[in-house]
């Protein structure tokens, strides 16, 4: 009889991010003696992530609908799981529009998708690439161009019951966009700046751009102040998936735990350093602290101990952490980094 503890899914749940991160030509070259991925190798064996893997399923294959028949569903594999989300996001409160930018997901637009949350009564409207738009022929920006700014075209067509409407529209550059409940018409107004002429002047604008720039405006405007700030000030995408697989692979409950909430007094001072300069990332409080396989390891090169305002050199770090610290009579940066 097969079976799986809860920490061993959530370990092949953060390996499967680490492999995300780390881009291997086979799942066994993770695992590989000339260059192993420490997130992934360290964590379990190759044949019990493959027995995990092969036996894992959320849905009946046995009742998988193929591809151009009545019922089919392209998510019939996690279909249990996306329902469960569902439930859960629906409790949550919603305004009436809700944005979905690069930011937040890393998404380009597919007509599948809108087709998709048309049929869950959710009306949606977006930017698309044209060549996503398959058996859709629209005018091209050189031809527009021809036309003048504020030049546009409209094709609607039935994808699998639902009406969708693809609107190409030039501003200083042609946009295409994709609405499930609004086209071009009627089309109104807008006051744009004509820098050859230094002047500005009023063009058209299809209903479709208004109501998206009524919606995503914010959004769009955010991602522009973003791109004028610091980027070192903000967490990378793949730093944040790093985070999840080293809490889902490596974070656990501890048997003996300290009376009360931990004091973060370590977490705090790190902050303080990191403020002052580049410093060696840490892992996480989840991880540090979890009071699990923390052992002591000798290294081969003295380092300087990661301690916040220690600054000895020593031989000693956490085999887990992969961080060196203070371990003698006079100092024990090792208990105190795993407890504060």
């Amino acid at each position: 009889m097969w079976s799986v503890t809860r920490k061993e899914i959530e370990q092949f749940l953060g390996t499967i991010l680490f492999m995300s991160l780390t881009q291997k030509p086979s799942t066994r070259d993770y695992w590989s003696s000339v260059r192993p991925v420490p997130g992934v190798s360290e964590v379990m064996s190759v044949n019990r992530w493959e027995e995990i893997k092969r036996n894992l399923h959320f849905n009946d294959n046995e009742s998988f609908v193929p591809a151009g028949q009545v019922g089919h569903d392209k998510l019939h594999k996690v279909r249990p799981i996306v329902k469960h989300i569902s439930q859960v996001m629906r409790g949550l409160p919603k305004e009436k529009d809700l944005c979905v930018d690069e930011q937040i997901v890393p998404f380009k637009g597919s007509p599948g998708l809108q087709v998709h949350v048309a049929k869950e009564r959710i009306i949606s409207i977006g930017t698309v690439r044209q060549n996503r738009l398959q058996g859709c022929t629209l005018k091209t920006e050189k031809d527009l161009k021809k036309e003048g700014r504020g030049a546009h075209c409209e094709r609607v067509g039935i994808v699998d019951g639902v009406k969708l409407s693809a609107t190409a529209w030039l501003d200083n550059k042609m946009v295409t966009f994709l609405s499930s409940y609004v086209g071009s018409q009627p089309v109104g107004e807008v006051e744009r700046y004509f820098a050859a002429e230094k002047t500005r002047k009023m063009i058209l604008c299809p209903k479709v751009v208004t109501e998206y720039n009524r919606t995503m405006g914010g959004v769009d405007k955010l991602d522009s102040i973003l791109g004028l700030k610091n980027p070192s000030k903000y967490m990378p995408l793949a730093d944040f998936k790093g985070g999840v697989a080293e809490c889902l692979t490596k974070a656990g409950k501890s048997l003996q735990k300290k009376r009360g909430r931990p004091s973060q007094d370590v977490e705090n001072k790190f902050q303080e350093k990191k403020k002052r300069g580049p410093v060696t990332m840490i892992p996480s409080m989840d991880v540090h602290l979890d009071q699990i396989s923390h052992y002591p390891e000798w290294m081969e090169i003295r380092h300087r101990c990661k301690n916040p305002k220690c600054t000895s050199l020593k031989f000693v770090g956490c085999e887990k952490c992969k961080l060196p610290l203070c371990f003698n009579k006079d100092r024990n940066c090792f208990h105190q980094f795993h407890l504060e």
